[in-house]
């Protein structure tokens, strides 16, 4: 199913895409489109109809569309000068980052690999 799935959401993805390419795209639309997502974060339980709607998937194609050159210029690598913890997919686990923060952070930069 795997392929048949990916062709299926390439197509709706497309048929989206073209939907809202014909729409306003000015700042008073960009700013509609900052508040809409803006909202659906604040309280996402009290927006589920916005998040299982077609206009859901347009604001996140718009908002792709409008950061992509900035993503594009960024670096994908970041170089930090040690000593430096790296925590990676956490994935908004806060229990694992609680735990991080409560054993690891307090004991200090004197315990890293580049002491």
């Amino acid at each position: 199913m795997g392929r048949n799935a990916s062709i299926a959401t390439a197509a709706q993805l497309q048929a989206l895409e073209h939907t809202y390419t014909t729409t306003s795209n000015n700042d008073n639309s960009t700013q509609r489109l900052i508040e809409r997502i803006e909202n659906m974060f604040r309280c996402p339980s009290d927006h589920i109809g916005y998040l299982k709607s077609d206009d859901f998937g347009k604001d996140v194609l718009r908002l792709n569309k409008k950061v992509r050159g900035i993503l594009e210029e960024e670096s994908r690598c970041v170089f930090l000068q040690s000593p430096a913890y790296v925590f990676g997919d956490i994935h908004g686990n806060l229990e694992d980052l609680h735990f991080f923060s409560d054993n690891i952070w307090n004991l200090g930069m004197g315990l890293t690999a580049g002491k």
